[in-house]
């Protein structure tokens, strides 16, 4: 899968086509500074909503934590609520 820039928040596609979005870049968004422990931060989204996804980068194949667009969207609420 190859990353792509979406108004500051890296996407990309799966191979059935579903839009993911990097989870560390909505915690950067929402002002989050510590990014070591990206998973535990996301538990509060519902699991068929986050995930992982392997990428390329400079250093070969990368296992990054991933958001739908469902899992996007209940993590910037629940940030808003919170």
């Amino acid at each position: 899968m190859n990353a792509s820039t979406h108004n500051k928040a890296r996407a990309i596609k799966s191979p059935s086509g579903e839009l993911l979005f990097f989870a560390v870049d909505a915690m950067a968004q929402i002002g989050f500074h510590n990014f070591d422990n990206v998973k535990a931060v996301i538990q509060c989204v519902p699991a068929e909503w986050r995930g992982t996804a392997q990428v390329s980068s400079d250093h070969g194949p990368k296992e990054v934590d991933v958001l739908t667009h469902e899992g996007l969207l209940y993590f910037l609420g629940a940030a808003l609520d919170g």
